[in-house]
């Protein structure tokens, strides 16, 4: 009897041993396997919901960032300039050429030398670029300036050429003004023309015997007074119309400073006078 008692018992510990062996291979088993299926569908398919939508809503997000920067460029390009913004127009610029005698730091010294120039009877202007320049002659060609230079050089031996460029002038008128301003530059380039033959005219007389050509000159001036009309009459806007009328006014002072006297010294006066008002004039706003 007991040792059917002590057989069971064996066979019973064997048992729970087995079970409890079975039980922890299955367990790791069951796990992964719950695991996997868990994760794949599940857990994977929740995550790749989420980021759908989020892919979804940065679609259309960035679609409607593009509609929205679509529009402001379709808004930008249909955009017309208004009527207080107008048109953007330019006189051009231009160089003029001169002979260099001296460069002070200060004005009253320039005055000093220009009037000493006087007292020789030499007309000479001051021009202002980092100091203050004391310029005698005028050419819108370089040629003109080389004819005179051997003239200037017995009394300025350091005497030299001076670029001067006057530049554009900006102006804001209509839409409506484009052949205005075509025409103004036309005027403006016919006027410097008829100036350039009028020093000439000069330079042919400096040092030489030979007389001034004073009925060359009166026709210089008669085409002047004639460009001066036709600017008169351009209809302008705006700017444009207040350019119009000061450069009309700076034309009128010119012819009429010729006209009272044509000698060499009136004559280079007045040219020195129109410059330094036509420069000013590109300069000033």
């Amino acid at each position: 009897m007991r040792r059917n008692r002590r057989g069971f018992r064996k066979e019973s510990k064997y048992k729970k041993f087995l079970l409890v062996l079975i039980f922890c291979i299955l367990l790791p088993v069951v796990a992964v396997y719950g695991g996997f299926y868990a994760s794949r569908y599940v857990i994977l398919p929740a995550i790749m919901w989420n980021e759908d939508e989020v892919k979804k809503e940065t679609i259309v997000e960035d679609t409607q960032e593009k509609k929205v920067e679509s529009k402001e460029e379709s808004t930008k390009v249909e955009k017309s300039p208004s009527k207080s913004e107008g048109t953007e127009y330019a006189i051009k610029g231009m160089t003029i050429y001169g002979i260099q005698i001296g460069s002070f730091a200060n004005m009253e010294n320039a005055k000093i030398q220009l009037k000493e120039l006087e007292d020789k009877n030499i007309m000479g202007r001051i021009v202002e670029k980092n100091n203050f320049k004391v310029i005698v002659g005028f050419g819108s060609k370089r040629e003109t300036i080389d004819k005179i230079m051997p003239i200037v050089k017995e009394d300025f031996k350091e005497a030299f050429v001076f670029e001067q460029y006057i530049e554009e002038k900006k102006i804001i008128g209509e839409n409506s003004d484009k052949e205005h301003f075509v025409k103004l530059n036309e005027i403006n380039k016919k006027v410097f023309e008829e100036m350039e033959k009028i020093e000439e005219y000069l330079v042919e007389s400096k040092g030489t015997d030979v007389e001034l050509n004073s009925s060359g000159i009166e026709k210089n001036i008669k085409e002047i007074k004639g460009l001066e009309k036709e600017l008169e009459d351009i209809n302008i806007s705006n700017k444009g119309k207040e350019f119009k009328e000061k450069y009309t006014n700076i034309m009128g002072e010119f012819t009429k400073s010729l006209s009272n006297q044509i000698s060499s010294d009136n004559v280079e006066k007045s040219i020195i006078g129109f410059l330094d008002k036509y420069s000013k004039l590109h300069t000033n706003n």
